[in-house]
């Protein structure tokens, strides 16, 4: 009788770990489309750098029609709408602290798969004693590779793909049409980053090819964590 009173209970409690087992996790949807997010004051993410390093930004405000962003501890950014930057300061006396993506669309807003845009910045210009003045400058070109999942630190989410290649060139006037400029060799940087619409923000950043050190650009880093109110 014992024996069999043993046997009912270990069968009861195999039953309910059983039932108590949690369901599998869902596959992430991925997108097809992503519109410019909008956002709240208090929304937060905090990424982690390549070499350990975290930084939280965080919306502070929304002033008219721009949105202030406290970028990590050092700097306040100023967004418009379409989330192109257009201002930066210093977190400590509100001075400014220019930086290469200023009125620049780094994020192109309805993103889909295959779209791509670019610009270009005038990095410097010299005048030979022949052949007239040369122009450099820097190129930034994206393209929506496509949609992955992506499994971070902060999640499982579904993602754009999205590749950003930085190259330099010369030309040999203001205009840069490709006819009239060459790339130069050794000035290429190839890096991929993923945009989550669900989180409002791009969740890794990784460079694939490394060229010269960019003033300004951010390390690669991986979302940790993350707030939207």
């Amino acid at each position: 009788m014992r024996n069999c009173m043993s046997l009912v209970l270990l069968l009861f409690a195999v039953g309910s770990s059983a039932q108590e087992t949690p369901p599998p996790p869902q596959p992430a949807v991925l997108p097809t489309v992503a519109q410019v997010p909008k956002y709240s004051v208090g929304d937060s993410w905090t990424v982690k750098f390549v070499d350990g390093r975290t930084q939280t930004r965080k919306v502070r405000a929304i002033e008219g029609d721009q949105y202030v962003f406290e970028w990590g501890s050092d700097l306040v950014r100023y967004y418009d709408r379409e989330l192109i930057l257009r201002r930066q300061t210093t977190s400590e006396n509100g001075k400014d602290f220019p930086s290469y993506l200023e009125k620049r669309r780094a994020m192109d807003f309805p993103l889909s798969v295959n779209k791509n845009w670019d610009f270009r910045i005038l990095i410097s210009k010299f005048e030979p004693l022949i052949h007239g003045t040369r122009y450099y400058y820097r190129v930034y070109s994206s393209n929506v590779l496509g949609t992955e999942t992506i499994q971070i630190p902060a999640g499982t989410f579904g993602a754009f793909k999205v590749e950003d290649t930085v190259y330099e060139i010369l030309c040999l006037s203001m205009n840069a049409s490709n006819r009239n400029c060459n790339t130069l060799p050794n000035t290429t940087t190839v890096r991929d980053w993923w945009y989550s619409p669900e989180v409002k923000f791009p969740v890794k950043m990784m460079t694939r090819v490394k060229g010269p050190d960019i003033t300004g650009q951010e390390p690669d880093y991986e979302l940790t964590a993350y707030e939207l109110k």
